[in-house]
């Protein structure tokens, strides 16, 4: 069993060793014109893997952002095909490879013209087949900073209120900061501070609740205190 114990060691030495000279063989497999040509004519990145037995994550990612970047793919993300069956269809599952079609979807102006007329953000980020944490995240600071989300800001809805109907993500501290600081910015907001009502009270009413916009309402309130004290 000892001697068994040592022959597998010495076996995995030698497969660390052999993988860059596997990698590279991968690679060159990769970029043959005939697998590029695969990749053009639609072929499913997975299976062209398997045939080819290239298994490196590294040779994988570079067969799948081939797809990826392929004007005929990036045509039916602009078309507004659902991220996930485009992934299915090509083979696509790596965590970057579905990241990269995802950020493709956001960054199109045909989604944030979805988003600002969308009844339900939800149902839209469903349609849009946005599933990576990453992605979601994006797509909360684009609903965030809709014209939509600041007009209703503006009208005096509370953020808390339009959190929930965004579905923005509770650890997503960009952009609930982002919305908290449109309704502290608001000139009614300061006002009020400057009339001497209370921060909490006021952070409170407009449901803020990330740290920074609430350190924001408790600086503009003693600097309206310090400046009754210099009247006086």
């Amino acid at each position: 069993m000892h001697r068994a114990w040592i022959l597998d060691i010495l076996q995995n030495s030698r497969n660390e060793l052999n993988a860059p000279s596997k990698v590279k063989e991968e690679m060159r497999l990769v970029n043959l014109p005939s697998t590029q040509a695969r990749i053009q004519a639609g072929g499913s990145c997975k299976k062209i893997s398997e045939e080819l037995d290239i298994y490196s994550h590294k040779a994988k990612l570079a067969l799948e952002m081939m797809a990826v970047q392929h004007p005929r793919t990036q045509a039916r993300i602009q078309a507004g095909e659902f991220c996930y069956k485009v992934s299915e269809e090509l083979g696509i599952y790596s965590r970057e490879g579905r990241l990269a079609l995802e950020m493709m979807t956001i960054q199109h102006p045909r989604t944030q013209a979805r988003l600002q007329t969308e009844e339900s953000y939800k149902k839209a980020r469903r349609a849009l087949g946005i599933c990576s944490k990453e992605a979601t995240l994006a797509l909360d600071m684009l609903a965030v900073n809709l014209p939509r989300t600041q007009k209703r800001i503006q009208d005096g809805v509370s953020c808390e209120k339009i959190r929930e109907e965004l579905d923005i993500d509770i650890f997503n501290d960009e952009a609930q900061l982002a919305l908290d600081m449109l309704a502290v910015n608001l000139p009614r907001t300061q006002k009020r501070i400057q009339a001497g009502e209370s921060y909490y009270k006021v952070r409170k009413e407009l449901g803020i609740y990330s740290k920074e916009a609430t350190l924001a309402l408790e600086r503009m309130a003693e600097k309206t205190g310090r400046k009754r004290k210099v009247a006086h």
